[in-house]
């Protein structure tokens, strides 16, 4: 059965790849991927490139059923004037991709698909001393992760939501949020929530909540 991908509904890029680092990035992509790859128009300032990576699933099977597949395939989204300060953003290209049951995620937006989050911390600096390979490898581990089961890596206690291109108001009960830190933390372990809320920014430790405008 054929898989149904979201480059689909992008067209080709017609314009000229000036950025020289770039336009070697791209060539070194063809080269990992042994074929000429499609180069798609994101957006105004944007390019994307669809790919295919092979992932190692485990043998007696994906860890809960996860949707994993041995080829998975992906988007890379390149700035065209800021690569490779801006590092790559990297999309599944499925449209079943089980987004739900995963961790590591930016909310996906306008229908498009959601976009890894392969780091923990800032992904451009992670990327400033990196080339497209490394990237490569980084997003299979990524995957492969996933379908062992070992994607979450802090207990099982809180699980980062990244939002991005996202504002709005944050509503919750103060007693209740604050009961659900004494359960699940321990008492030297501190957690930092950010928020729009009216230009707040929220500090939780397992102790106390505080709120700092």
């Amino acid at each position: 059965m054929e898989i149904e991908v979201f480059s689909k509904e992008l067209q080709l890029f017609s314009g000229t790849i000036e950025n020289l680092a770039l336009r070697d990035s791209l060539k070194s992509l063809s080269i990992i991927q042994e074929r000429e790859l499609p180069i798609l128009q994101w957006d105004e300032m944007r390019i994307a490139v669809p790919i295919k990576l092979r992932i190692e699933l485990p043998s007696l099977g994906n860890y809960n059923d996860i949707d994993i597949r041995e080829c998975e395939p992906l988007i890379l989204v390149f700035s065209l004037n800021d690569y490779p300060a801006k590092a790559p953003i990297v999309f599944s290209d499925r449209l079943d991709f089980p987004k739900d049951k995963l961790a590591h995620l930016y909310i996906a937006q306008s229908g498009r698909p959601p976009a890894f989050c392969y780091v923990r911390g800032d992904s451009d600096e992670w990327y400033a001393n990196k080339r497209i390979d490394d990237l490569v490898v980084r997003v299979r581990n990524w995957l492969r992760d996933a379908a062992v089961g070992n994607l979450t890596e802090d207990g099982g206690q809180f699980e980062p939501l990244r939002l991005e291109g996202y504002n709005g108001i944050v509503v919750y009960d103060y007693d209740k949020l604050a009961n659900i830190i004494h359960e699940k933390m321990s008492g030297d372990l501190i957690v930092c929530i950010t928020f729009t809320l009216y230009g707040a920014l929220g500090f939780i430790d397992s102790s106390d909540i505080s709120m700092m405008g």
